[in-house]
């Protein structure tokens, strides 16, 4: 075929092969891949996939594994708007591991061997990858990860980006970085078979834990070595993992060491909080946030983002370490996590207070206003 309306064309007679979401017809090496809305809700269909066409074939072409857009057809018929996107067919098979073995646990474990037996340089081309498509709308769902095994296969490819930003990971950035771990986490938390997995026996879950450790190390070995300056920040993304992780770690040749902040990391960790605290300051006056949202969500994200949440346990000041004052788990990780939460907003509140003072900046005004009216409100309580 020569174009992307005979693939249409035939695709009209031939089988959605899609693991979900959007349509897909396999021609073999290329795929046409029909996005759609109705026409209804006024709206175009995979608004942006020309720019993010050009920005996902530029970061093809260094190299990194996620298919080539070859051509773009819209079309709007009598229900729909309609994007037809013709690209190169991601190597291997869809991550849907957990999906499709869900009742197979023994199959399960065969592909967490599987993948544990590739060798390092596929752990570190796929975290080489997610640096580059950091910014590009990557949603890592299982249909959107093929894994390729053959002799010199592809590894791990990654579909279905939903940005253009084709700006990598800032590897200064303790933010990126963290959230650069959670997305690799992928590789590990998809197969492994779930603790409330009631097909699986006990001795499949344990087993299925101690491969989910050995892939967990690899990958973190992998940013060790391809995340620029990742010792940096290599003690604080230490400290967002479970003690079993960690011991594990550490009895397998994986150096953890006592995470707790020494006096720098302290400094750091202040300096983390003034910036959380600043950048909600410029929410507020830019008017890309209200007073209420910054208390409901944008410090409590923030502070998650960075890991400080998770740094929070190892710090000194911490009061909240004896969990056998609470009724369980939760509650002693909540009291310790609002206790953080408490310190910054009051601090954010304070800050706000001597900046409006002087400010004529009306959006800075209105939340001083409402911080007023929060006190009066809750005069006697902590806020």
């Amino acid at each position: 075929m020569n174009n992307i309306d005979e693939y249409i064309k035939a695709s009209f007679k031939m089988k959605n092969v899609s693991d979900g979401g959007s349509e897909c017809f396999d021609f073999g090496n290329v795929v046409l891949v029909k996005y759609k809305i109705p026409v209804k809700y006024n709206a175009i269909a995979r608004k942006n996939e020309e720019l993010i066409a050009e920005a996902a074939n530029k970061k093809r072409d260094m190299g990194v594994n996620t298919p080539y857009h070859l051509a773009i057809k819209r079309v709007i018929d009598e229900k729909d708007n309609i994007c037809y996107v013709l690209q190169e067919k991601a190597k291997g098979a869809s991550f849907n591991i957990s999906n499709k073995y869900y009742n197979e646990p023994s199959k399960q474990l065969k592909v967490q061997e599987l993948l544990l037996e590739a060798p390092d340089t596929v752990y570190e081309k796929c975290v080489s990858d997610l640096c580059e498509l950091f910014n590009m709308g990557l949603e890592l769902k299982e249909k959107n990860i093929f894994y390729d095994n053959s002799k010199d296969g592809a590894g791990f490819t990654f579909i279905d980006l939903l940005g253009y930003d084709t700006t990598p990971l800032n590897s200064d950035s303790i933010s990126d970085v963290i959230r650069l771990d959670k997305m690799a986490s992928f590789i590990y938390n998809i197969p492994r078979v779930g603790k409330y997995n009631r097909t699986a026996t006990e001795e499949q879950k344990e087993e299925s834990t101690v491969l989910y450790y050995k892939m967990k190390q690899k990958t973190f070995r992998a940013m060790e070595k391809v995340v620029p300056n990742f010792s940096r920040f290599r003690r604080w993304v230490l400290r967002t993992y479970s003690d079993d992780v960690l011991d594990f770690f550490e009895n397998n040749g994986t150096i953890v060491g006592n995470l707790t902040l020494n006096e720098d990391e302290c400094r750091e960790f202040d300096n983390y909080i003034e910036q959380i605290v600043n950048d909600c300051l410029e929410k507020i006056a830019t008017g890309k946030n209200e007073f209420w949202q910054i208390r409901a969500n944008e410090i409590r994200i923030a502070l998650d983002m960075m890991g400080l949440q998770a740094a929070w346990k190892y710090h000194s000041a911490n009061p909240i370490n004896d969990p056998s004052a609470f009724d369980d788990e939760w509650d002693f990780e909540r009291a310790r996590e609002q206790y953080l939460e408490d310190i910054v907003n009051k601090e954010f509140n304070e800050r706000l207070e001597s900046v409006s003072e002087t400010s004529l900046n009306p959006n800075i005004l209105k939340a001083r206003e409402e911080l007023d009216e929060e006190k009066e409100k809750y005069s006697g309580r902590r806020i």
